[in-house]
């Protein structure tokens, strides 16, 4: 079971809340026929030690209830994009498209990163939307990708690994 609890209200209009929930009990084993190593029996440690563990997270919500992410990636889309998340389907719970009324673009993303599009914007090789015609083209593209600047438009959030790009 998930308590959940309110902590704050956002001007940008997404709510971050506070989830706490107990870990279920664990049992980790190795899988294959071979002894056991010293990495796997400590990993195997790890994993059943989170057994009944507390766990309390932030997470921001539409006002809906529907899951943006962490407060950090509502920020940068809400906030600082200026992005209305939006659900692709009806029924859907989770937001990964958006419309930025400042811009004037669709956006669409996933916990790596966001593009966007607006009207007059062309899709070109290396874009994400770009749909290769066969299998060689597909190589290319790829190739293209990481070995131009074009990979360069795509935003990512940052984290431990690294600055906003």
């Amino acid at each position: 079971m998930i308590k959940r609890e309110l902590v704050r209200k956002d001007p940008a209009g997404y709510e971050i809340w506070q989830e706490t929930s107990i870990l279920p009990n664990y049992v980790a084993v190795s899988l294959d026929d071979e002894p056991e190593t010293e990495d796997i029996s400590e990993i195997i440690q790890e994993i059943e030690g989170a057994s009944g563990q507390t766990v309390i997270m932030e997470v921001a919500y539409t006002p809906d209830g529907n899951y943006i992410g962490t407060p950090e990636f509502a920020a940068f889309l809400c906030g600082k994009r200026g992005i209305a998340p939006e659900t692709i389907t009806p029924n859907g719970k989770v937001y990964c498209i958006g419309f930025s009324g400042r811009d004037q673009k669709w956006y669409g993303w996933s916990h790596r990163a966001v593009y966007g599009f607006g009207i007059g914007s062309k899709i070109e090789s290396s874009d994400c939307a770009y749909e290769p015609k066969n299998k060689e083209d597909f190589r290319q593209n790829c190739l293209r990708f990481w070995q131009s600047d074009n990979h360069a438009k795509v935003w990512a959030v940052a984290d431990e690994r690294g600055p906003e790009g």
